[in-house]
């Protein structure tokens, strides 16, 4: 079976082609239309590309999946459960009803099917399409996190703003099935909660929450954090039986003048002004984000335990926009209640387009695999004839080293920074070795100038390591941990972070963060070979097998698709040295 999965509903809209429950293309519209999350569009460049890449024609499509369950508005299951929570919650205010009645609106399945079909018929003329299916939003996310992990039983925990009326859901997985042990419903919603904090800190929510992330790890337990953190408990918390409960008031409910998640009585419960986003960092904002930070994973960990307890299940697979907070991961992986933290690479809702076509081939009795994946390599590639030609066309002297690797691993011991564009091109926000700008991790001076004459970004964004295994059972502190689970994908994506060791701050400072902590790339033989020798290559060379490794893209711009892009960023950056495909490019 051959599904389009098509995801549109805001930030980060995409497109993929699941074919017997394995996704084989997969894009999103930023990257191709250029233009940061491309918020509010619909992914027709993404199908195109997808579509070109599978190498399908409409006549093979079976149907079409779209990862929001519509039949919940049809059936008046959705008004029934605003009528709840406007009495469980006392919610009266105009904008908060008149939020409730847009959404019965907009997302009823024949205004959403219409809307669909309209921008298909623009791109594609008046033929007939597949089926549109609208398959479960947690569902979807579910799928992406167990039926790609190879663990034979987990707990699986989708977390995110809301999908439908759901925030949270709690699944136990085994095999290749799914069985829904809880559900967490609107207008409690964790990610809600931090998508606040950070448009109150400054910041644009679904977009930014990595900054409060990383901004957390500057502060300081002091008595501005202790402040925030008391009332952080008075906004959200764990409420004992598996889920969680709050204050939805202190939210996002009522006025927002300044906002569109973040209300006007979270600012007025904190008692501090809200950042703006020209002011002045100053340190309790670094501390207030810390403590949002603490009280995020502290929730989070009452709730995992509780369902460690109940189920015995020691194993745990994520998803789900909160499952991008990668401090939050790393330290359910280093708890004592748990065995594996898996986290799908494409967590957030970007990644709904992959599970809504498994979701659907899930829910159509397709006999779905769980198998853990290798890689994300998922989008644009380039053979290096097309390299070439792009590179005389932009009359630009290029080289072409016997031993690639071991050139470009030379450069980059001798203090050279490196744009490195290889294979199809990686799904989700990490780079992983294919659109990726690349350094030496012993030397934190080379850090300071990618950040602040390549990537123009904060100065307190970590940066991450790809590391042979080596290097990662050298550098952290679990190391039996770590061993007990490299048969499964934990390490390979950038997904959690690991506490690292004294000799890691020795060895490659500039990977470590402040906070003692690295969110890794687990590099392994036969996945990105050319990845694989150049990390091994450099190790023969300076006797570290790992590397900095950065998105290759500016502030603001979505990582590098083409030949094209990586060039302009190229000169219009400090980096020293360009590789395409078995290209070299030097200024």
């Amino acid at each position: 079976m051959i599904t389009l999965g098509i995801y549109n509903l805001g930030t980060d809209p995409s497109a993929a082609i699941v074919k017997d429950g394995h996704v084989i293309a997969y894009n999103e519209e930023e990257r191709l239309l250029r233009y940061k999350h491309a918020e509010g569009l619909f992914p027709n460049k993404a199908i195109d590309q997808v579509m070109a890449q599978a190498k399908v024609s409409w006549n093979d499509i079976d149907n079409i999946a779209v990862p929001w369950e519509c039949s919940k508005y049809d059936d008046g299951r959705m008004e029934s459960h605003f009528a709840v929570i406007n009495v469980k919650y006392g919610i009266s205010h105009p904008n908060d009803l008149d939020y409730e009645k847009k959404k019965i609106i907009q997302f009823k399945s024949q205004a959403f099917e219409r809307q669909i079909l309209k921008k298909l018929t623009q791109q594609y003329g008046n033929i007939a399409f597949p089926k549109i299916h609208f398959v479960n939003h947690h569902l979807s996310h579910a799928c992406t996190a167990f039926l790609t992990s190879g663990i034979h039983e987990s707990l699986v925990l989708t977390i995110d703003g809301s999908g439908e009326e759901i925030t949270i859901a709690v699944w136990h997985g085994k095999s290749n099935s799914l069985s829904l042990l809880k559900e967490v419903k609107t207008p409690i919603s964790l990610g809600w909660f931090y998508s606040a904090f950070t448009e109150y800190i400054g910041f644009h929510a679904y977009g930014d929450e990595w900054q409060v992330m990383g901004m957390a790890s500057y502060g300081n337990k002091s008595d501005d954090y202790f402040e925030a953190k008391k009332k952080f408990a008075d906004i959200i918390w764990y409420d004992g039986n598996g889920g969680i409960e709050g204050n939805p008031h202190l939210i996002s409910l009522g006025e927002k003048t300044f906002s569109d998640y973040c209300s006007d009585a979270f600012v007025a419960h904190l008692q501090r002004p809200n950042r703006t986003s020209n002011e002045e960092i100053e340190q309790w904002h670094k501390d207030f984000a810390l403590a949002a930070q603490d009280h995020l994973e502290e929730v989070v960990q009452l709730l995992v335990k509780y369902w460690v307890d109940y189920t015995k299940v020691k194993n745990l697979c994520l998803a789900g926009g909160v499952a991008m907070n990668v401090k939050m991961n790393g330290n359910l992986f280093e708890s004592d209640f748990l065995d594996s933290v898996y986290v799908y690479p494409v967590a957030a809702d970007a990644g709904t387009s992959i599970g809504a076509g498994m979701a659907l081939q899930y829910q159509l009795g397709e006999q779905l695999v769980n198998k853990a994946i290798l890689d994300v390599y998922l989008g644009n590639s380039y053979p290096d004839s097309e390299i070439e030609e792009i590179l005389i066309k932009c009359k630009l002297d290029f080289e072409k080293p016997t031993d690639l690797e071991l050139h470009v691993a030379s450069e980059l011991s001798k203090g050279k920074i490196v744009g490195w564009f290889q294979s199809g091109m990686e799904a989700g926000q990490r780079a992983l070795g294919a659109r990726s700008i690349l350094a030496d991790p012993r030397n934190t001076e080379l850090r300071d100038k990618v950040n602040s004459v390549i990537k123009y970004r904060q100065p307190w964004r970590p940066f991450c390591p790809s590391m042979l295994e080596e290097a990662v059972l050298k550098y952290f502190v679990k190391t039996e941990k770590i061993k007990s689970n490299l048969q499964y994908p934990l390490f390979n994506f950038m997904t959690l972070t690991l506490k690292a060791n004294d000799q890691a701050k020795i060895d490659i400072p500039a990977i470590v963060h402040i906070d003692n902590t690295s969110r890794i790339q687990l590099v392994k033989p036969g996945v990105n070979s050319r990845y694989f020798k150049l990390l091994t290559e450099f190790k023969n060379i300076t006797g570290v097998g790992a590397l900095l490794n950065t998105s290759f893209n500016i502030k603001g711009e979505p990582i590098v698709c083409t030949p094209t892009d990586a060039i302009r960023t190229f000169f219009a950056t400090g980096l020293d040295i360009l590789v395409l495909g078995n290209c070299v490019v030097k200024k």
